[in-house]
């Protein structure tokens, strides 16, 4: 352990390093509270809950050999000090940290949206997340695999959803903004033109190629709805089949609202809240230039 905070502008605050143990991997089940989660592709996990504090010598590296090289964890608290010099430390917590696989969160031709992210969540204030294109997808959390079965039951989308634009249009709330058919053209669809029709061709399959396949996006911070390491939305196709109708059956109820998912941009995502008639928009973090500045 280390103290990393002393200074006179942080007096009667401290903070002090820890160095964490990976959990065996044989030991780790779907309840088993670990960071990073489950939900993010990792080398190692180390725990992230401990009754104790992490005192337990369980919990310490003994050797070198069990020091993890991706987790670690900051002890912070405050000291009020008495006038014969008894100390008193309040309001302790413990954060673990981890190093995420810099091909996670690396955008590709193929994988545009893949990076760090910062959404508006209204209340909440701003949120970081980690938005996944992964190239080999696991299957999708139970609940959701349910939905998409009793999706595939039920009527036709276009009998069951309403788009953003209808609903502003219907809509009698003069505080609703009203977007454009081409700004929504523009969020949801790529229009070519080319006088070469080699050219096109070629446009239209790499557009093919970026837009498939599943997006996760992961909080890495959370709120008393979600929490970190949970999935904030899952979008299983973004190609032309993919999911776009109101989730209105029994399994989404008081789990999921409805939602709806703009892609602006390979930096710049919107997701439009349904019932609240909200937009949250989300926006690239340049990681590099965040560490730099």
């Amino acid at each position: 352990m280390m103290e990393v905070h002393r200074s006179n502008v942080g007096h009667g605050l401290f903070s002090m390093f820890m160095l964490a143990r990976p959990i065996p991997y044989t030991i780790v089940s779907p309840g088993t509270k670990v960071w990073p989660p489950l939900t993010i592709p990792a080398p190692e996990r180390t725990r992230n809950e401990s009754v104790t504090r992490f005192r337990g010598t369980g919990h310490k590296p003994s050797r070198l050999a069990e020091i993890s090289d991706t987790t670690w964890r900051l002890r912070k608290w405050m000291e009020f000090s008495h006038p014969h010099g008894i100390t008193a430390r309040v309001g302790e917590d413990v954060t673990t940290y981890a190093t995420l696989n810099e091909e996670l969160y690396t955008p590709t031709p193929q994988k545009p949206w893949r990076g760090i992210w910062c959404g508006d969540y209204a209340g909440h204030g701003c949120e970081f997340l980690v938005i996944l294109q992964p190239d080999d997808p696991a299957p999708l959390p139970e609940s959701a695999q349910r939905a998409m079965s009793r999706r595939s039951s039920s009527a036709s989308s276009a009998d069951s959803w309403t788009s953003v634009q209808s609903h502003f249009q219907n809509s009698d709330d003069e505080g609703y903004v009203d977007l454009g058919a081409s700004e929504i053209m523009d969020a949801s669809t790529t229009t070519v033109v080319d006088d070469s029709e080699e050219a096109g061709g070629r446009r239209t399959r790499q557009e093919s190629s970026v837009y498939s396949g599943r997006i996760e996006a992961i909080k890495l911070t959370g709120d008393p709805n979600i929490p970190r390491g949970e999935y904030t939305f899952i979008a299983p196709d973004i190609g032309p089949d993919g999911f776009v109708r109101t989730a209105e059956e029994e399994i989404f109820r008081d789990e999921f609202i409805t939602s709806q998912l703009i892609m602006i941009s390979h930096n710049r995502l919107a997701q439009y809240w349904v019932p609240f008639g909200h937009i949250s928009f989300y926006q690239r973090v340049d990681v590099d230039a965040l560490l730099s500045s």
